[in-house]
């Protein structure tokens, strides 16, 4: 069983975990999410996260790459802002391809369609300059490349009725990647796209923590980035507190 997501008869879950910081009491809910899942998954989760903030006062973050500015676009070179602008189309034509392919096959919606963000709730996480800076623009190339042929795939798969295998695959390979040891990062690409993002979320916990000791967090996070991430919180000072609360994702088998 994955620590932050696992599948169990023909079901898919993710984990919400609660870590306290051993000095100054702050705790930080670190809700594990995937990026498609069934409306109602979406809806726990926004709950719980509402509650959290309602109840305990707890401010709710949330992963999202943003586009970057102008300003900052403008200061860029040539080939890094071609490499941004392929990069986010590139990321655009995988996703529509993979939500085409899970609507299709399971009847499941993308995250930045079924999870309502609110108002008060605030997004942490890198630009797409910044990544593009950091992979470089040939790593960026090479990125952009996998995910146009993502969404060649995820088209193919539609197209040709074969979404609900195809998804289920997804979904399933994911679940078992995540029972797997945690591997260190190893490529720059890794340290990135993985741990990068990671940092400035955990910048944001951080602050948060030293101007308000004994305050909540609520991190909504992509569930391969919160193992990393809960290395991060325990290296900080954090413990875990209390088991796992499980949120089902989706059905994968048809019942009989």
């Amino acid at each position: 069983m994955g620590e932050f997501s696992h599948l169990e008869h023909g079901t898919l879950q993710t984990a919400a975990l609660q870590f306290e910081h051993k000095q100054t009491k702050s705790i930080v809910d670190l809700i594990a999410t995937v990026h498609f899942g069934t409306k109602e998954y979406y809806d726990a989760i926004h709950d719980y996260a509402m509650e959290r903030e309602r109840v305990d006062g707890s401010q709710v973050h949330y992963e999202k790459i943003t586009s970057a500015s102008r300003k900052d676009l403008d200061t860029a070179d040539e080939s890094t802002r071609r490499a941004v602008v392929r990069s986010r189309k590139a990321h655009a034509y995988s996703n529509d391809g993979l939500t085409i392919v899970m609507q299709r096959g399971l009847g499941l919606v993308h995250q930045l369609d079924g999870l309502a963000c609110e108002d008060s709730w605030e997004n942490h996480d890198m630009t797409s300059l910044e990544m593009v800076e950091g992979l470089g623009t040939f790593a960026a190339r090479l990125y952009a490349y996998d995910d146009y042929l993502s969404g060649l795939m995820s088209r193919f798969f539609s197209l040709s009725g074969l979404a609900r295998p195809a998804a289920v695959k997804v979904l399933e390979e994911l679940a078992r990647n995540h029972d797997k040891p945690l591997p260190p990062p190893r490529t720059k690409e890794d340290k990135i796209v993985t741990i990068g993002r990671n940092a400035v979320a955990l910048a944001a916990v951080n602050e948060r923590r030293q101007q308000a000791p004994g305050s909540r967090s609520s991190l909504i996070w992509g569930a391969q980035h919160a193992r990393y991430m809960k290395q991060d919180l325990l290296a900080d000072g954090y413990e875990q507190l209390e088991e796992a609360r499980w949120f089902t994702v989706a059905t994968l088998i048809r019942p009989r």
